[in-house]
């Protein structure tokens, strides 16, 4: 069965000419596979496995929304946090990668980019989730306009900060979405 429950927004910006755009991230449960995933051995407890897939809604005056992920970092309330700093995403033929770009564009509605795949996570309270973003180089994350000029993404910080979740013993899956249409501001 999967669950989730959090829904939140926040804060990444990229400069413009005439002032500062605003992108919202809002991490939203979605939907998976329906039955426990894991291998059928009844004497072994299953360990919970957490998924988690980028999307954006449509906005039609930009070419490219590009943004490169160095590392996903969830946070423990206890514990160790997890740090996921090499990705392996079918989608993008990467395999072990240290960092990946995607334009969220590609991105829209129910179409999704699976970053992290059924990763294996001990139960329990996860304070946070937090995007590292390669912010500093426009060749690396950057908004490109309808007449082509390049505009960087911004941030308070050098990353994201979600709200965390709690897993339990069922396959859990979220989504993050960059809901570009009601928070680009001009």
């Amino acid at each position: 069965m999967t669950t989730g429950s959090v829904v939140s927004m926040f804060p990444l910006r990229f400069a413009a000419g005439c002032g500062a755009c605003l992108l919202v991230i809002a991490l939203l449960p979605g939907c998976g596979c329906g039955f426990d995933c894991g291998d059928d051995d009844d004497d072994v407890p299953a360990r919970p496995s957490f998924t988690l897939n980028f999307s954006d809604e449509c906005l039609e005056e930009l070419k490219q929304v590009v943004i490169e992920v160095l590392q996903v970092t969830l946070t423990r309330s206890t514990g160790d946090d997890v740090v996921i700093d090499t990705f392996t995403i079918d989608e993008l033929d990467l395999v072990a990668a240290d960092s990946f770009s995607f334009d969220l564009l590609d991105y829209r509605g129910r179409q999704q980019l699976r970053v992290i795949d059924a990763l294996e996570l001990e139960t329990g309270t996860y304070s946070g989730v937090v995007l590292s973003l390669a912010i500093d180089d426009i060749n690396l994350s950057y908004v490109q306009e309808s007449d082509d000029s390049l505009k960087p993404i911004t941030t308070a910080t050098s990353g994201i900060s979600l709200p965390g979740f709690t897993l339990s013993s069922e396959v859990e899956q979220y989504t993050i979405e960059f809901n570009l249409p009601r928070s680009l501001q001009y």
